[in-house]
This record gives structure tokens, sequence and C-alpha cells, in this order.
């Protein structure tokens, strides 16, 4: 894997879908929809977070899908916040318990209609992932770190810099696609 470099891998901050911490959580999955279709259009695999930026276009947090539909029910605020809800044994529930768990916590009892209106005004820095180092990966360090480093922070993507400038996204699917690719290459006789 010492041949495989980082930049030839990640997507080119440019090609990243951006919000400003302001917007509303209407905007930043507008947004992040116009992008996919872009990438479909393309033949790529689309994004499938937005970064959040300052006023400044600094690198404040980012927003995946799964942190758009926890935020339209803020319900799922408390009910993480109770410890045997945290990774990893989380991964590790039956059924019958995350039935209890939706029942208990009243999830998801409003219309669509409503959760709609409210992605309309929640802002999405409320529902953001702050960048923390581990998200973090230089230009220069070996795709062997890189790798390691998403598998065992259990990350999608990482935000690669250059000269602390960010200047790109090193995706989860993008590292599985080359991966892929070479595992099928291979002759097995």
């Amino acid at each position: 894997m010492k041949d495989i470099k980082i930049e030839k891998l990640m997507v080119p901050i440019s090609e990243y879908p951006s919000v400003d911490e302001n917007s509303t959580l209407y905007e930043a999955v507008s947004n992040l929809e116009e992008h996919r279709k872009n990438f479909i259009n393309q033949k790529k695999d689309p994004q499938r977070a937005i970064l959040v930026v300052d006023k400044h276009e600094h690198l404040l947090g980012l927003v995946g899908q799964t942190d758009i539909l926890q935020a339209l029910e803020p319900k799922y605020n408390k009910l993480l916040e109770e410890e045997h809800y945290k990774f990893p044994m989380s991964s590790a529930f039956s059924k019958s318990f995350y039935r209890e768990a939706l029942s208990s916590y009243s999830l998801f009892k409003k219309p669509m209609a409503d959760i709609c209106k409210d992605a309309a005004t929640q802002k999405i820095n409320t529902c953001m992932q702050k960048i923390r180092e581990n998200h973090l990966v230089d230009i220069s360090d070996a795709f062997e770190q890189a790798l390691n480093q998403m598998i065992v922070s259990r990350l999608n993507r990482l935000i690669v810099l250059s000269n602390e400038a960010v200047v790109g996204v090193l995706r989860r699917t993008d590292v599985y696609s080359l991966v892929a690719e070479s595992i099928l290459e291979c002759k097995i006789s």
C-alpha cells in the first residue's frame, strides 16, 4: 500500500458541498441533494455529508446523513446521552430493545409535514459533528496511516490537510473502491 497516495484518492475541497454555520437543516439538505444529483449525473459516487464552515470559510464541522436524520427528532439527544446507548455496545441491541426505545421516548410521532417545517428553522450547527483530531489526516501521511485511522475511529471520511489548510476529503467509499478493485484484479488460481 506504500504506493497509494492520499492526494490521488481524496475529493478536492472545491468538489465537496458546504454550508455556512448559520444555515438551516433544510438549506444543508438542499445543497447536499443538489451535489448528489450532479455527482450521479457524472457517474461518480455522491457525497453523503456536507461541510460546515464559518464566514471566513474555515471548517467547523460536518453533517452526515445520520446526523440529519437524528436532528429531525430532538428526543434522540436525550436518548443517546444514556450510558447504555453509547458505542460500541449499541451495536448489539435486539429488535425488541429498539422497539421499546422508540415507544418509551415517543420518537417520530409528529407527522412528516411538521418534521419538514422544523428542518426549515433548525440551525445546522445544532447537529454537526465538530472536527476533532481523529478526523484529520495530512496529505503527506502514509495511506496505511489514514486507513488505520478510519478503521479504528470508525469514520466514513477524513479531512485532508496540507500546511494546515483543508484541501480535500478522503472518503471510505473511495478507499473501499480502490481496495475492492485491487482484490478483483488479483489472479487467483
